[in-house]
């Protein structure tokens, strides 16, 4: 029966108190959504596969349960077999029917994207049904791609959720960063980092044993490949597989359309179409090579240099014992560039910047060094730069190992510092 299956998903219908099961650890990204629940606009939770989204979900239900009726609040896991050849707007129906809510409904549709059309659904219900919120989740490919873009344009609040930041790292493991002080608190919080590096940031594969890790990331990284984009753009599994896994293997490093055909052996076009689908799924970010211009895109055959989404998952695919520690740190300091809200672009030749960030208030040039030494290379590139622009107001930055403190104007920043740092003022 279709309500015993709708039932099955809305355990706090019959015990309130069941939501503390399913609710999972604070995030930070709960305050700001929990605040979208009195806007009638659509709420919308994107982000890659098992970055948290359906936890944070049941985080705002706990929330309404406080104030609101159970009845009234429905959730629906879309990729249940059960709903497989339902349409989604019965499932709505046959939830009004049988439960007859009274007064203001909040629906929770969790993976989307697995009813084609949602949104000309979600659009119609939000419209006719004012007393209704609805808060929806999905892969970043799917659900802003499709009819979303036309239909959903000013009707919605977007969220997007990255794997856990190393901030949220270190609350999420409770732990209290801001007391770890002196010596001794720098030495946890520089372990607490080296953990990070090595676990990533997906929720789940944080708190699971070490032996379980490694099987947890693998799967997470075939189910994204599968059902996010050969489901989805119908390719060969083979040749995305291909591509997905070189990139995964050459973290940090500068890719063209050109060098990776000869890597793979792909067409031109296959490649182009694999990269943005790859980013789309959110498996990966591609960095442009920085220029005053504007940005050239993916369709451009320019340089584009490659990280992963995940800490954890590159270093699982490349090995769980990979001495290359500087390609993860320098991985990282991406990852919190971009979770911070930055648009970095890069400098490559003799004298190279790994991250070149404008602001409002002048530009970040930003090299990484997690070495015991730091050659005079990652000074070069920095001080080349500056001396080119010198009316332009420029942050040198120099993230290291261990060394810090302002060494002929250019700040030394530790890994662990940079990625606990508060936001700050800087452009």
């Amino acid at each position: 029966m279709l309500m015993d299956s709708i039932r099955d998903w809305n355990p706090w219908w019959d015990d309130p108190g069941s939501i503390k099961l399913l609710s999972g650890r604070y995030r930070d990204e709960i305050s700001d959504l929990i605040l979208t629940l009195q806007d009638p606009k659509v709420t919308i939770i994107s982000g890659i596969r098992r970055s948290g989204k359906t936890t944070l979900m049941y985080r705002m239900i706990e929330h309404l349960l406080k104030e609101v009726d159970p009845y009234n609040i429905l959730f629906l896991g879309l990729e249940d077999t059960a709903f497989m050849e339902v349409d989604m707007a019965e499932l709505i129906s046959e939830y009004r029917k049988e439960v007859d809510p009274g007064g203001r409904t909040y629906i929770f549709l969790d993976e989307v994207q697995a009813k084609e059309g949602w949104e000309r659904i979600v659009r119609k219900e939000n419209d006719i049904h004012r007393e209704q919120k609805f808060v929806v989740s999905g892969s970043s490919s799917s659900i802003l791609s499709g009819e979303y873009a036309t239909l959903l344009t000013g009707r919605n609040l977007t969220t997007l959720i990255h794997p856990l930041s190393f901030r949220s790292f270190v609350s999420f493991t409770q732990e209290d960063g801001d007391k770890m002080i002196g010596s001794r608190g720098k030495e946890k919080l520089d372990s607490f980092m080296r953990r990070y590096l090595n676990v990533g940031g997906f929720p789940e594969v944080i708190l699971q044993p070490e032996e379980l890790r490694k099987a947890t990331l693998n799967q997470y990284f075939n189910d994204i490949i599968h059902r996010d984009i050969v489901e989805q753009y119908s390719v060969d599994p083979r040749k995305i597989l291909s591509l997905a896994g070189f990139l995964m293997l050459n973290i940090g490093t500068t890719v063209t359309l050109s060098s990776l055909r000869r890597s793979v052996g792909l067409s031109f076009d296959a490649i182009r179409n694999y990269l943005n689908y790859l980013r789309s799924a959110g498996l990966f970010h591609l960095l442009p090579e920085f220029t005053f211009s504007q940005k050239p895109t993916v369709k451009d055959a320019g340089k584009q240099k490659v990280y992963s989404a995940d800490l954890g998952m590159a270093r699982y695919i490349q090995g769980r014992h990979s001495k290359d520690h500087g390609r993860f740190a320098e991985n990282a300091v991406c990852l919190d560039l971009l979770n911070r809200g930055y648009d970095p672009g890069f400098l490559q030749g003799k004298k190279e910047i790994d991250f070149v960030v404008p602001g409002l208030d002048g530009i970040q040039l930003i090299n990484v060094c997690y070495g015991d030494t730091i050659p005079e290379r990652e000074y070069a590139g920095i001080r080349d730069f500056i001396g080119r622009y010198p009316n332009l107001k420029a942050y040198p930055i120099l993230v290291t190992k261990s060394l810090e403190g302002n060494i002929d104007g250019i700040e030394h920043i530790p890994l662990y510092q940079w990625l606990y740092r508060e936001d700050d003022d800087r452009p």
